[in-house]
């Protein structure tokens, strides 16, 4: 009966040997102290390395970013194209740029001849508007085709030869809004740049956004500027 009794407490206690033994063997032969302290400061050095990776990559990004936001508003058309380019293709810098009428690169395109070929459409919808021929003209797109004089309002060849180098360039084919305050054109010009319009619309492409995939990922560009109705019938009539 004694023993009947016992059996169970010297179950557990057997147990609780086998227990430390097994905590004792791994202790002592398998994880000696000095491999358990190694194994301890080798996970503090990996966290420190991960953390500092990950700080240095957020310091080289911003730092990346910042030089495209110096080249954007600098004053040279051309770096200002290519910084763009490179901000819509690597997925750096901002995904959507406004460019008030004191920039540079708006100064650009508000002087270049596509802005041109905006105002001859927007005159001649203006003057049937004011004779009540038609609506008034909100907007406008104008079609920048490399394939110009055949397709297209424009192209890369002409724009070059009437300005050099300008900002239509990297716009493009780009929407043209139209509003009318006294005697002044208000216009907004909407540009964007997408896989598909980059390669030119080959098969295969296609637009999609940041957050779909940040390489080639949509970009969106507003340019706002203002020029006298006198201003806009001249350069529309050949005058520039």
């Amino acid at each position: 009966m004694g023993n009947y009794i016992l059996r169970p407490q010297m179950q557990r206690y057997e147990a609780g040997l086998l227990r430390f033994g097994q905590n004792e063997i791994l202790r002592r032969h398998i994880l000696p102290e000095e491999d358990i302290l190694k194994q301890y400061l080798m996970r503090k050095a990996a966290l420190v390395v991960t953390v500092l990776a990950v700080t240095a990559v957020r310091f080289a990004k911003a730092y990346v970013e910042q030089k495209h936001d110096d080249a954007v508003n600098s004053d040279n058309t051309f770096k200002t194209s290519v910084a763009l380019t490179l901000e819509f293709i690597t997925g750096l810098g901002p995904e959507v740029r406004e460019f008030n009428e004191d920039h540079p690169f708006t100064q650009s395109l508000m002087n270049s001849n596509i802005t041109t070929e905006a105002f001859k459409a927007f005159q001649k919808g203006y003057e049937g508007y004011l004779a009540g021929k038609r609506t008034f003209p909100y907007e406008y797109r104008v079609d920048f085709s490399y394939f110009y004089p055949l397709f297209g309002n424009t192209g890369p060849f002409k724009e070059y030869v009437r300005d050099g180098f300008t900002a239509a360039q990297f716009t493009g084919t780009a929407f043209y809004l139209f509003e009318v305050e006294g005697d002044m054109l208000q216009i907004m010009v909407y540009d964007t740049k997408t896989e598909y319009s980059f390669k030119y619309h080959l098969p295969g492409t296609k637009s999609y956004s940041r957050s779909e995939n940040p390489i080639m990922g949509e970009t969106i560009q507003y340019y706002h500027f203002s020029i006298p109705l006198t201003e806009v019938k001249k350069r529309a009539s050949g005058k520039k």
